[in-house]
């Protein structure tokens, strides 16, 4: 008696846990699904603040591209346009120490130094890592 007992012991015990089983992976896999769909939720809802910035920014474009500055702006940028009371100076690029002293040698008449004024080496990497200084 104690055999079969203790057989349906286990058989109970282990028909409870089964059922417990059958129960929880539904619930489990449901769970999985709503963090997926969450996480889902979230990327678009960052997607879409994204958008309303961009749009905004775009708006306040599209606002200044109607002001009357914007159009002046253009005007003389593209159009080399100005108004009547307005003077208009141009700012000619300095010429660098280095190339001035190379204009006055040409000046000078020496002709033949025109294909062959060459700076010293250290000069040219200079000029090539910093620029004209």
């Amino acid at each position: 008696m104690k055999k079969t007992g203790l057989i349906i012991s286990f058989g109970v015990i282990f028909g409870g846990l089964a059922l417990i089983a059958m129960l929880l992976y539904p619930s489990y896999k449901e769970y999985e699904r709503n963090k997926r769909i969450n996480g889902e939720i979230e990327k678009l809802s960052q997607e879409a603040e994204k958008l309303r910035e961009n749009n905004s920014e775009l708006s306040e474009k599209i606002e200044y591209f109607k002001t009357q500055a914007y159009k002046e702006r253009i005007a003389k940028e593209r159009l080399n346009l100005q108004k009547t009371d307005e003077q208009v100076v141009a700012v000619k690029p300095s010429i660098s120490k280095n190339e001035s002293v190379e204009v006055l040698q040409l000046n000078k008449g020496d002709e033949n130094k025109l294909g062959k004024i060459e700076s010293p080496n250290y000069q040219k990497w200079i000029r090539y890592f910093f620029g004209n200084l």
